[in-house]
């Protein structure tokens, strides 16, 4: 709300998450224009995506004469209106924006291409499906970034702006396996890198419940399965490009898995349990360091014969 009331001829701003339809989580931002003051949601969506990580840029930009205040004086959040997303239009899609509004499509999951109009982040897109619309597009032999699709979310916006660098071979579905790609960052890698405290400790973990089963080859084997699946996770951050600008490099040569794993056996209760896991996530999160390579750390906790690890 800040970075938007801080643009020129806002005057008021506010947003919530809403999920008018299940499942579809959205940023939703509204603002009130200056006197005297023309506002383009587009554009002030652009400025947004300049200065903000992507995850806080907002999916739909709302320009109303006033916001709603509750008895305090206050924004009532609840009466704020329901974003309006444009519907396919009737104008046939060609070439570039073609192929896009049909990865928008596969990508988000709907039952058929949108409309050259219609923004990918209004349909239900986020930072994450931003990132897999990459790589669909790469297959497809298109360039783009991350950025691209923040600052011009629509099939023929994004057009306008891929075109000219669609250079790059579509990658067959089947034959000979690809080499995979240096990944250029996201808004948000860009912002974490700025701020060394954060780049090193930012992550993501989940906790599991495995069968009593489990040995330490099994969980080894799979985790040697995922790295040789994912590339990202076998990367690491290279400056050494013409352009100057970082990237993630997936290497050939995964990690050895057993270097990821580290088995913690607890016999006690769940008490115990769970300072073994508050311990060894500080001390694994420690290890992660994306300028060396280390994205992925597990823990296994096993917990005696017929009892869940």
């Amino acid at each position: 709300e800040s970075a938007l009331t801080a643009l020129d001829g806002v005057r008021q701003a506010a947003a919530v998450l809403r999920e008018d339809r299940p499942g579809n989580r959205l940023l939703a931002a509204y603002a009130v224009a200056r006197t005297g003051a023309d506002l383009d949601p587009d554009r002030l969506r652009t400025e947004l995506a300049r200065t903000l990580p992507d995850y806080a840029v907002p999916a739909t930009l709302t320009l109303l004469p006033a916001l709603p205040l509750g008895p305090t004086g206050k924004v009532d959040r609840a009466a704020l209106p329901a974003p309006v997303v444009a519907s396919a239009d009737d104008t046939p899609l060609t070439g570039t924006a073609a192929t896009l509004a049909d990865l928008f499509a596969d990508v988000l999951r709907l039952d058929g291409p949108p409309g050259g109009d219609d923004s990918f982040f209004a349909l239900g897109g986020d930072s994450i499906s931003s990132i897999q619309l990459v790589s669909r597009a790469r297959k497809s032999g298109l360039a783009l970034s991350a950025r691209q699709i923040f600052e011009h979310p629509t099939p023929r916006a994004l057009a306008d702006v891929v075109a000219p660098h669609a250079d790059t071979e579509p990658v067959p579905d089947g034959g000979a396996e690809q080499a995979a790609a240096p990944a250029l960052f996201t808004p948000l890698m860009h912002w974490l890198r700025g701020k060394p405290d954060h780049w090193r400790g930012f992550h993501q973990s989940m906790l599991v419940t495995v069968e009593p089963t489990l040995t330490e080859d099994r969980l080894r084997t799979a985790l040697g399965h995922l790295l040789a699946t994912h590339d990202l996770l076998r990367a690491r951050v290279t400056t050494d490009h013409p352009d100057g600008r970082p990237r993630l490099t997936p290497w050939d040569a995964a990690p050895d898995p057993a270097a990821l794993l580290t088995v913690v056996p607890v016999d006690g209760d769940d008490t115990e349990l769970r300072r073994a896991v508050e311990a060894q996530s500080r001390a694994r999160a420690s290890e992660l360091d994306p300028s060396r390579g280390v994205l992925v750390r597990a823990v296994w906790f096993p917990r005696g014969p017929g009892r869940d690890g």
